[in-house]
């Protein structure tokens, strides 16, 4: 069941990025690609609601996967600016509209930066920080130039990389789909995933089939690192703004040492060039593995995010 009236298609990119680009809320989960990506498994949809994108989708949670919870992003007005009256007649025509589909409302991953404006307009709400979804922010300049003590072992792994695998970047194109995919199949195999983890990895991986065949209208850029003239590492990624981009895919075969670390500097120097300044690399999902990594890479600022429920 869907509450909002129109699909995530492809030829909705311009239309919705007047809305997802007119308010700078550096928020991963708020940019049309990764939209589109995940619209498959949340069931995203959309609708202009007094000049507000609202977007609604779902999850299963992990303690009752036969229970689906309906939720929204915080609305984004064409105008750029959230004013308070505006966004309380937009919430509460929502409200009915969730009511009429027997959901409780909810806001999932409500940004920092907007938090303020949500707090004026309903503070009778609760508000509940949830790091899970905090999106990591890298300055591109850094993760190119790897400069300093803080960078002194990336940098190491690199250079090691690179003198250990003679190999080729190459710049994503749709001939890559398949290569890509052969990547993912090969990297999936040789893990040891629960049941769970693999269905995961099943729906991670037909998101990306239907994004990478779409790359080009979706904006996407991305890249892949070839030794022996097969590809090892691949990544891609979206705009969120016109200064940072987020890095949707990101996979490497760990046989080859390094080869995370190389296809993470091979991305950012494509993205720099593209005229961005910031990479978003977009949540840990709660993983201490994870986030002990993406800390590693010393991120300028974390987007943090929020649960609202009124």
């Amino acid at each position: 069941m869907k509450i909002f009236k129109n699909d995530i298609n492809v030829e909705d990119k311009n239309k919705l990025e007047e809305y997802l680009l007119a308010v700078d809320h550096e928020s991963a989960a708020q940019c049309f690609s990764g939209l589109y990506m995940w619209r498959g498994i949340h069931d995203f949809c959309w609708e202009d609601i007094e000049g507000y994108l609202c977007v609604e989708g779902h999850y299963r949670p992990q303690q009752d996967e036969d229970r689906l919870v309906h939720y929204m992003f915080p609305p984004i007005p064409k105008s750029g600016e959230v004013k308070v009256d505006e966004l309380r007649k937009v919430i509460a025509k929502v409200q009915v509209m969730f009511a009429e589909a027997g959901e409780d409302f909810m806001i999932k991953r409500l940004p920092g930066s907007m938090k303020p404006v949500f707090e004026e307009a309903f503070p009778d709400a609760e508000i509940v920080e949830d790091r899970t979804y905090f999106d990591y922010v890298y300055s591109l300049e850094e993760l190119v130039e790897l400069r300093g003590k803080r960078f002194h072992g990336k940098k190491n792994h690199l250079n090691g990389f690179n003198k250990t695998y003679e190999h080729e970047i190459r710049t994503f194109d749709h001939f890559m789909v398949f290569e890509v995919l052969d990547l993912v199949d090969r990297i999936n195999a040789s893990r040891d995933d629960t049941p769970e983890d693999a269905a995961a990895l099943k729906y991670e991986r037909d998101a990306m089939v239907d994004a990478l065949e779409n790359a080009e209208a979706l904006g996407l850029i991305g890249c892949g690192i070839y030794i022996d003239d097969r590809m090892e590492a691949f990544a891609i990624g979206g705009k969120v703004s016109d200064k940072m981009i987020t890095e949707h895919i990101e996979k490497a075969n760990i046989q080859f040492r390094g080869a995370y670390g190389a296809i993470n500097h091979a991305f950012c120097v494509m993205a720099q060039e593209a005229g961005y300044t910031l990479v978003n690399r977009e949540e840990d999902m709660g993983s201490e593995n994870l986030r002990k990594s993406k800390l590693s890479y010393h991120p300028v600022k974390l987007v943090e995010k929020y649960h609202l429920y009124l």
